[in-house]
């Protein structure tokens, strides 16, 4: 009798299987997506936008969780790889969302403001190749019905084929402290051969020059003040006679 239930469960797909609940599609598009390819160019930061949508019949509390599947070879560290949900952005170390959102049978969040969805971002740094990110939308009171979508960025530019390696070692900064910051935050840095120009470089998200500080000296500190930043994700980097040599996040918290 045990067994004949078991497989009366089975063949009606009972407690094995789970109907999806969520539909993810590219932000300004209305067909459901699982993978997508981006294309961009070195020392760039690129923002993939997406809706997610209830397609059940009841009301679901979900989360969002970031998957770094692989990263370019030859890279001294992975870049920055970051998500916002919930107008809320999470970085390199924070994979899944801190608290659930909740649709509507048929509503649709989207990464615009108030509206939530998942504006996934990748600051390439001076790495060629691909990074693989997969994000996952689950349900929180039932982790099996879940949604994915794959992102492939593919990172190319002309210096990607004269060695980007001898590029990374020619000079190096430690990672800005304290982070995230309210006021004043500081790196120390050290370029190990002549150079023409250096400095450090504060970006938005979207890749806008905030601030600029030159360097003179091959090795020293510079102090960062962002009291009058607004609070958000920023990227910083350090440039040596034109080139990218690390960038990395910086979160401002006011």
């Amino acid at each position: 009798m045990k067994k004949q239930l078991l497989l009366l469960c089975a063949a009606l797909g009972i407690g094995t299987t789970y109907a999806q609940s969520f539909q993810i599609t590219k932000h300004g598009t209305t067909t459901p997506v699982t993978s997508l390819t981006e294309n961009m160019t070195l020392d760039a930061t690129y923002e993939v936008k997406l809706d997610i949508k209830n397609i059940s019949g009841a009301t679901k509390n979900y989360k969002v969780k970031k998957n770094i599947i692989s990263v370019p070879s030859g890279c001294a560290e992975p870049q920055s790889i970051s998500f916002c949900d919930n107008n809320l952005c999470y970085g390199d170390f924070t994979s899944v969302s801190k608290d659930p959102m909740t649709l509507a049978p048929g509503e649709i969040h989207n990464p615009n403001p108030g509206k939530y969805g998942i504006s996934a971002h990748l600051a390439s740094g001076n790495c060629c190749g691909a990074y693989v990110v997969r994000y996952d939308v689950f349900d929180v009171n039932n982790n099996a019905d879940m949604t994915s979508v794959t992102i492939t960025y593919n990172v190319s530019g002309a210096a990607c084929s004269v060695g980007i390696k001898e590029q990374m070692v020619s000079a190096y900064m430690e990672p800005i402290t304290p982070n995230p910051a309210a006021e004043t935050t500081s790196l120390n840095y050290n370029i190990l051969s002549d150079f023409n120009k250096a400095s450090i470089k504060l970006f938005t998200i979207t890749g806008s020059l905030l601030k600029e500080i030159q360097l003179k000296e091959n090795k020293g500190k510079v102090v960062l003040d962002v009291t009058e930043i607004p609070a958000g994700v920023y990227f910083y980097s350090l440039h040596v006679n034109e080139k990218v040599i690390r960038t990395n996040k910086l979160l401002v918290s006011h």
